[in-house]
């Protein structure tokens, strides 16, 4: 787990360990042994105690292609011995549910998902009588009027992580998973047609200075906090760091701008059982446990809420503000979420691994395109055949 999640002194902590204790209270048969390391030491140090035959039977992991990974070295639990594919596909969202899917087989399950937002300054929109942009053509309007205001215009993670939500929605899948083995297409029409908008954007002024540092998300947070930046791009654990920071600063919240189709990249954290897990069967109990409507107050903690009018779905969302939520915003994003692609994990792992040479530089020539199709072929080849000869 997160240091976060198992840390009694916090809100979120006090509840997660509260949950567990009503669990083992319910199964006195049970005893449960809470662990915590740092969101960036969880996959590493869970895969080399598994590597020796240990680790603990339960660990979270972040769904991009972490899960795949692990499954790939033979050091997670497959689901098909505890449960059906129907029965999890029936109670999960594919998309964040396929996260954790390897050759053919679930390896792990959702625990709850977030996707990439677009965050906007109320004031300095009101101020420049902007309306909040909507589409591809109002988001580069609204970034022209913004700079020659002489304000900043966009900040984000300095990663691939927020823009390759622009390629699916020009209807580049990055990856292509429908045959036998994966093709990276991003140089199809489509994926040419999203990289130029992605260049123009920023070598018309569209980031502000500040992504040239913007290496953690507290940078990111600053900048959008201290009005540097009009336009945020990120998930929902964006807020509570802008509010910290700025708790006076009115900024809304919506859905990423449309293009050909709306679109946007999820994340968010699953629930694993290790290999060598010696009873998975009371692992898998305790995991169902958690995702259930018994677990549901630990998420409400960090303003997550379950969204359950999608058919027999339970899928966690983010809240957004009240007054700031377009309409059907949940349910747009829970679609979207459905209808993500089956293996779209293999395309985060190889995505992660090009993020490096995306971003070498805060402007991007439009003749870079190669070296980073270049980069992401070799990241996603290299990939795929150590988890095929891992496996």
């Amino acid at each position: 787990m997160g240091n976060d999640w198992v840390d009694e002194s916090t809100d979120l902590g006090a509840e997660f360990t509260k949950v567990i204790r009503q669990y083992e209270e319910e199964h006195p048969e049970v005893k449960i042994t809470l662990q915590g390391a740092s969101q960036q030491d969880i996959k590493e140090s869970f895969q080399t105690a598994a590597l020796a035959g240990g680790g603990a039977d339960i660990v979270t992991m972040d769904n991009s292609g972490h899960a795949i990974d692990l499954a790939a070295m033979g050091l997670l639990y497959p689901l098909s011995k505890l449960t059906s594919a129907e029965e999890l596909i029936g109670h999960y969202q594919e998309g964040p549910l396929n996260s954790g899917k390897f050759q053919g087989e679930y390896h792990s399950v959702p625990w709850y998902m977030d996707c990439c937002g677009f965050y906007y300054n109320t004031e300095r929109l009101k101020e420049l009588n902007l309306e909040v942009p909507r589409t591809w053509d109002e988001l580069a309007d609204a970034l022209k009027v913004v700079n020659d205001a002489g304000y900043g215009g966009i900040i984000t993670y300095q990663s691939a992580y927020a823009f390759y939500s622009f390629f699916y929605q020009n209807e580049c899948p990055v990856i292509d998973t429908s045959g036998e083995i994966p093709e990276v297409v991003i140089d199809s029409e489509a994926g040419k047609e999203a990289w130029t908008y992605i260049c123009d954007i920023i070598e018309n002024g569209g980031l502000v200075e500040s992504f040239k540092e913007a290496t953690t998300w507290d940078k990111v947070y600053e900048s959008f906090a201290n009005g540097e930046a009009t336009f945020l791009l990120g998930g929902d654990w964006c807020a509570p760091g802008i509010d910290k920071i700025n708790p006076d600063l009115e900024y809304g919240i919506t859905t990423m701008v449309e293009g050909k189709t709306q679109a946007t990249v999820l994340g968010g954290w699953t629930w694993n059982i290790n290999a060598n897990c010696k009873n998975p069967e009371a692992a898998y109990d305790l995991i169902s446990y958690l995702n259930s409507e018994d677990g549901d107050s630990i998420l409400a903690v960090e303003g997550k809420d379950l969204f359950l009018n999608v058919g027999t779905y339970r899928t966690v969302m983010c809240i957004l503000p009240p007054a700031e939520a377009p309409e059907g915003f949940a349910k747009k994003t829970a679609e979207s979420a459905k209808g993500w692609s089956e293996d779209h994990s293999v395309s985060a792992a190889a995505a992660a691994r090009s993020s490096a040479v995306f971003f070498l530089n805060a402007i991007f020539p439009k003749n870079f395109f190669l070296i980073f199709i270049r980069s992401l072929r070799t990241g996603f080849a290299e990939g795929f055949i150590s988890a095929s000869m891992k496996r």
